[in-house]
């Protein structure tokens, strides 16, 4: 599977070539002109003679045509690399970055042993990795996991805090829709006071 923005990317690259070749084309003409000036040779080619102040306007508005194709072509490309296998999309950060949480929320929820209990919801537009806290007020051990409000889908697997701990998610892609922050006790079913951040 190849990435739309790498297909924008090469289809600008293309376009770009006959401009950039129009372009040097233009500018060794109007050197070489220029040049035999310089010299004092005069030339008796018409075609030298034919490329003076149009042959330079031309190769400009080529350079120029040429250098904003080359633009949109980088600025097409992804940000990050990425490689497809099969449908699975498989990015490479070069950069560590810290992961900024997007949502804030402490308060209780009564959590079950065995059942997921969503803890609170929220809608990301940008990357999130939001920090879990188990405070230690709460009577045991919590498992948390992220999950697609809509769906159901897994989108973190689940980490045990224990009492008083805190850890941080998984990386939640940007625009992947509604993500519910979901509670399990561990042995002890009650409320349990918790902060996502």
């Amino acid at each position: 599977m190849v990435s739309l923005q790498l297909i924008d990317a090469y289809f600008a690259y293309l376009l770009a070539i006959p401009f950039a070749l129009k372009m040097i084309k233009g500018y060794s003409l109007a050197f070489s002109k220029m040049l035999n000036l310089m010299c004092g040779r005069r030339t008796t080619t018409t075609a030298i003679h034919n490329y003076d102040w149009t042959t330079m306007i031309n190769a400009i508005v080529s350079a120029a045509t040429a250098i904003s194709l080359l633009g949109a072509g980088v600025a097409s490309l992804p940000a990050e690399p990425t490689a497809y296998f099969g449908d699975t999309a498989v990015v490479y950060s070069q950069t560590a970055e810290t992961p900024e949480s997007r949502i804030n929320y402490t308060g209780t929820t009564f959590l079950y042993t065995g059942i997921w209990t969503t803890i609170t919801t929220s809608n990301n537009f940008l990357p999130d990795s939001p920090m879990v806290s188990n405070h230690s007020v709460n009577s045991g051990t919590i498992a948390v996991r992220i999950v697609n409000a809509l769906t159901h889908d897994v989108i973190c697997d689940e980490m045990l805090l224990g009492v008083g701990s805190q850890g941080r998610t998984c990386r939640i892609p940007a625009l992947s829709g509604e993500y519910a922050v979901q509670g399990m006790a561990m042995s002890v079913a009650g409320n349990y006071l918790i902060s996502v951040d």
